[in-house]
């Protein structure tokens, strides 16, 4: 009876470990619960990174959702460009971890001689281009490893159509970062 019931304990605590890494595929009944679980966990995981964005700490959580379903993580190395000036107005960036330096234009040596701002974690760049349709005023390179979540023209628009308080606090971004530019 002991090695009948250390077997099942045994048995059970494997399955459930397998679960963990995606063995629960192998079960019909088991595979939409996994993948919803999976899916939860990938979307607190990024609410938990939006709530810290300035731009978007204002909304009100069935916003925030909408905004959740917008977003794609993309990272970038030290010394690579996000953006070049002139480039079109493709997407909104937010920042989660790491620093960026928005420039004037592309320093052939030295960023500090073109160095308009730096904006760290929490921080959002983009929205000028956006807002206009103009070309890219600025050139924004990574000066660390940096972790962002994009926001792709199409549905910045529409959630901008969507939630008057995201438009309201984008045009206070685009109007307070004209007027340090001037």
């Amino acid at each position: 009876a002991t090695g009948f019931t250390l077997g099942g304990i045994l048995y059970y605590l494997g399955d459930r470990r397998l679960e963990q890494y995606g063995a629960a595929l192998r079960h019909p009944a088991l595979t939409k619960l996994y993948l919803l679980r999976q899916k939860r966990e990938q979307s607190a995981a990024l609410l938990a990174r939006l709530v810290h964005v300035d731009l978007l700490r204002s909304l009100p959580p069935e916003e925030m959702e909408e905004v959740l379903l917008c977003v794609q993580p993309v990272r970038f190395a030290a010394g690579d460009a996000i953006f070049h000036r002139g480039d079109a107005g493709d997407a909104l960036y937010l920042i989660v971890a790491g620093q960026v330096a928005v420039l004037a234009n592309d320093p052939a040596d030295n960023i500090e001689s073109a160095l308009l701002a730096r904006l760290t974690e929490g921080q959002s760049f983009g929205e000028m281009a956006l807002l206009t349709g103009a070309p890219r005023t600025a050139t924004v390179t990574a000066l660390t490893e940096v972790e962002l979540l994009k926001i792709a023209r199409e549905h910045f628009d529409e959630l901008l159509d969507r939630s008057p308080r995201l438009r309201q606090a984008v045009e206070a971004l685009n109007s307070q970062r004209l007027l340090q530019n001037v």
